[in-house]
């Protein structure tokens, strides 16, 4: 049975003191690392989408970089905790109520440098993600996707809601050739005690070689897509 992602993030929120120190903590893991490599890739000033935002802890997180960002999720229960999150870290983010399947026609062609989300993209089926994809790039010229993989820990896996697929590296590329995309980054994120090969330091993380050629192997993925 599927558990309600908002009540599993404010349960969350409060092991943490509150939402400022959620995202501190967040900053310190794969999220983190995803806008360090952002922030390495695009200008300041940039315009980003952050898709399924969720605590909106990434989108503040890219703000307090200095991006423009936009954050949206179809429920107004996160967009209000995604809202308020930006506002305990006192950055700027336009936070909207609005389903991922419909950005093109909302946003128009070419509007982001950059679309990103991190733990959306393993709820749907491979038909839907290409849907998704599709949208996401006629918005952005890069969609940046973070999903937990198949080497993630069975003490993590049951922290979800129960929708999620755990797939391989490989059986991603293969949703991502068939929507005919380009792939053209793949990082690992997530050793040690996150995933099943708990003899892997947690430093890995933080090293984007180490990262890629490990990728496979660690409780979170990150991918950097475009059309060909």
């Amino acid at each position: 049975m599927k558990r309600d992602f908002y009540e599993l993030y404010l349960k969350k929120i409060r092991q943490y003191g509150g939402l400022k120190d959620y995202a501190r903590y967040k900053a310190k893991g794969p999220v983190g690392m995803m806008v360090k490599r952002i922030s390495c890739k695009f200008p300041s000033g940039s315009k980003i989408l952050e898709i399924g935002t969720g605590t909106g802890v990434l989108a503040a997180l890219l703000a307090e970089r200095s991006f423009d960002v936009t954050a949206i999720d179809n429920d107004e229960r996160m967009t209000a905790l995604a809202q308020k999150c930006s506002t305990d870290l006192r950055v700027s983010v336009s936070v909207q109520k609005m389903d991922m399947f419909g950005i093109a026609s909302s946003f128009g062609r070419g509007n982001f440098s950059c679309v990103v989300s991190h733990g959306v993209m393993e709820h749907y089926d491979d038909d839907s993600i290409i849907y998704a994809f599709n949208q996401q790039l006629t918005v952005g010229g890069m969609s940046v996707f973070c999903i937990p993989g198949i080497a993630m820990s069975q003490e993590y896996k049951a922290r979800g809601d129960g929708s999620e697929r755990y797939l391989t590296s490989q059986e991603w590329l293969e949703i991502i050739t068939r929507g005919n995309f380009q792939c053209k980054a793949v990082f690992g994120a997530g050793f040690g005690k996150y995933c099943k090969y708990p003899f892997l330091p947690h430093w890995f993380s933080r090293s984007d070689t180490i990262g890629s050629m490990l990728a496979g192997s660690a409780a979170f993925m990150e991918f950097w897509i475009h059309k060909h």
